[in-house]
């Protein structure tokens, strides 16, 4: 619903996003309407629902991220002491030559 929101509002114009109790939703449809705008009502559930999903989302592209900079570190950890464990074999066994 938020990037739908998004979509609707062009670059270089503007959104006002309110929270009203209508008893005449006609008001403020012929208000914004004389002024070229438009309205688009969510209810409040739909709005939080919106949001908690988005937080959710967001939670878990972290998690995942995290996971992945965890396994890169641990490869790179890996590929070090490889590094050195065949430096050190190779000292060892250059010392065997002579």
């Amino acid at each position: 619903m938020l990037s739908q929101f998004a979509e609707t509002v062009p670059p270089g114009t503007n959104a006002i996003i309110a929270e009203t109790v209508e008893e005449d939703v006609s008001i403020l449809n012929n208000a914004v309407a004389e002024r070229g705008g438009t309205v688009v009502r969510w209810t409040l559930d739909e709005v939080l629902d919106a949001l908690d999903a988005q937080q959710d989302a967001a939670e878990e592209a972290s998690r995942a991220a995290h996971k992945v900079l965890k396994e890169e570190r641990h490869e790179e950890r890996k590929a070090s002491r490889e590094e050195r464990l065949d430096k050190l074999k190779a000292t060892f066994h250059h010392g065997d030559d002579t």
